[in-house]
């Protein structure tokens, strides 16, 4: 620091230069002085700028991963570790190459080669990359790439986003609006007929859309006989022809929202007269609803699978309520067939 005549101080910068006469003899030095105040003060806000920067990255929720010009490894911040599983030492200098899925490398090729055409400060990778973790593990990501220099030299940061439960998220949304619109197609089906067996069949088909089974039963009861009468059936292979009123008991004892299952029928000790009769027919999985209206069992709904462990709880879910709909509907058929049968006894009379 060199004083001024106002009394403020400057960041200098000295140069001593040796003065030699015509003899070659030493004869004193000069002393030449450079004003670098705006240089010093450049260079510390660079310095500043760059180290929070550095603390930024690092304390980032998000992955980030900065690259030099060759896309070797420079910096591999805390929330990278625990997304890729790596420590930073384990990766610094390292090619980034080794944190992508091997089909994805020519793609994000593909991304900086963009970025250093166009020149923009950050490019958006397409959504189809996979990354992949030290275990081998591949993993759906959504990365922004900017383009930094930092310590003077260039650099690319890779922004990463984990999207794999985002990816599962939008799958369920679409499966559930895959269902619901089966719901809708279904309820709009069955107002189309009032004959009951053609309302087990469409149930029953819109049902094998949604519920993975190898035969499916609409059973319709008849109190006053004991029988019961299958209104529709649903099989890849010769289908069950024993139902009995004996063999429906179980299902007679359920109310509203209540279902019988078994995932594997071959690990049960004991099995009633209805599993009995499904195991016959090599079947290893099962789920029975009743079908209720105003208190009263009108009918069954039966599916039964040739694969242990075939229905889980969204099955269950919407065979309830497809067996809410198909009751509601059959209970109207048949009122509507009492009173047109009604009509025509007055019609005679």
């Amino acid at each position: 620091w060199l004083p001024q005549r106002t009394g403020a101080e400057v960041r200098a910068k000295i140069v001593l230069v040796r003065m030699y006469d015509q003899e070659r003899v030493h004869r004193g030095l000069v002393k030449i002085s450079y004003d670098v105040s705006a240089q010093y003060t450049t260079q510390r806000a660079l310095q500043s700028s760059e180290a929070r920067l550095r603390g930024i990255i690092s304390s980032a929720m998000e992955a980030i991963i900065i690259t030099d010009e060759h896309q070797d490894i420079v910096m591999f911040n805390a929330a990278a570790e625990q997304m890729f599983r790596y420590e930073q030492s384990q990766v610094r200098n390292q090619s980034l190459r080794q944190l992508f899925a091997p089909r994805c490398w020519g793609l994000f090729q593909e991304a900086i080669a963009r970025v250093n055409q166009a020149g923009a400060p950050a490019q958006r990778l397409i959504s189809t990359l996979y990354a992949q973790r030290a275990n081998g593990e591949e993993f759906p990501i959504e990365a922004t790439l900017p383009r930094l220099y930092l310590d003077g030299e260039t650099t690319y940061t890779l922004i990463l986003n984990d999207v794999t439960q985002r990816r599962k998220a939008e799958a369920r949304l679409a499966h559930f609006t895959r269902r619901l619109q089966g719901l809708r197609e279904l309820d709009r089906s069955l107002l189309t007929t009032l004959d009951p067996q053609m309302l087990a069949r469409i149930a029953i088909c819109h049902l094998r859309q949604m519920v993975p089974f190898g035969q499916g039963y609409l059973l319709q009861y008849n109190h006053d006989r004991e029988q019961v009468e299958v209104l529709y059936r649903y099989a890849t292979i010769a289908p069950c022809e024993q139902f009995t009123y004996a063999t429906a008991a179980p299902v007679l004892e359920l109310h509203t929202n209540q279902y019988l299952i078994s995932n594997d029928l071959t690990s049960a000790s004991q099995h009633s007269v209805l599993e009995e009769v499904l195991a016959k027919q090599a079947m290893r999985s099962y789920l029975a609803v009743p079908l209720i209206s105003g208190m009263r069992h009108i009918g069954c709904l039966l599916l039964a699978s040739y694969q242990p462990q075939t229905f889980n709880m969204e099955h269950i879910g919407l065979t309830l309520e497809v067996a809410d709909q198909i009751a509601l509907v059959l209970q109207q058929s048949y009122l509507n067939q009492e009173l047109q049968s009604s009509r025509q006894g007055l019609q005679v009379l």
